[in-house]
């Protein structure tokens, strides 16, 4: 009895919420205009997210999003409507400008706050914008629940930019026009905290796997009784 009721708290544990743990997720950018989409949860406290281009040439942007409740739209993921709650665009590189001296200061740091090595994501013009622009990184604040992630490139930047607002706004759609970013281009990101996978398993069914368990569990301690 004890063993079972053991394996039920272990079982149990496994189907709680997000504990402290880092995440990580590999893609690619695919083409002019994408938007790759990936999911989290997170049970409170600071976030931090932060993207490695892994090299040159793809200038992105992480924005975050949260379902609305009871919403309905088709074509985006689980066919809803997001709200808009946050974004990283770039990373620290220490990089200041220098009033004295009219100049920029620290452009030349190898790796930003986070530790990624610094990319620079505007092959195009590089002369106009600091290097570090393509690897993205934040901590955000005060996320709890379901979340997702969407990434995408240069000049095709979601038009919703305030809290709350809506993913069925659209998106800027003009990357193709721009010179920076290459395609496909890999990348990786990590999301750490009190954060875990999203489940596909729908509720019901894993409830019901859960009871299967604990009855296969049952049986399994009547036959030893039996046995001895």
């Amino acid at each position: 009895m004890k063993k079972l009721l053991l394996a039920a708290a272990v079982l149990g544990a496994s189907a709680s919420g997000a504990q402290a743990a880092t995440l990580t997720y590999e893609g690619t950018h695919q083409a002019p205009n994408a938007v790759e989409y990936y999911w989290f949860h997170a049970d409170g406290g600071d976030v931090t997210i932060v993207m490695d281009t892994l090299s040159d040439g793809f200038d992105a942007t992480l924005t975050i999003w949260q379902k609305v409740d009871g919403s309905y739209v088709a074509g985006q993921p689980d066919d809803s409507d997001w709200a808009f709650v946050n974004y990283s665009v770039g990373a620290d590189t220490h990089a200041y400008f220098d009033e004295s001296t009219q100049t920029f200061k620290n452009l030349d740091i190898g790796y930003n706050v986070f530790g990624v090595a610094l990319k620079d994501g505007w092959l195009g013009s590089a002369s106009l914008f600091p290097t570090g622009n393509s690897d993205p990184g934040a901590v955000f604040s005060g996320l709890s629940g379901d979340y997702l992630i969407t990434v995408n490139g240069t000049l095709n930047d979601p038009i919703a930019f305030l809290p709350g607002e809506l993913m069925s706004a659209g998106w800027l759609g003009y990357e193709d026009y721009a010179p920076y970013n290459t395609y496909p281009h890999d990348y990786k990101f990590t999301i750490d905290g009190n954060v875990s996978e999203v489940s596909q398993v729908p509720l019901p069914a894993a409830v019901w796997l859960f009871g299967t368990a604990l009855a296969g569990l049952g049986t399994l301690s009547r036959k030893r009784t039996l046995a001895a």
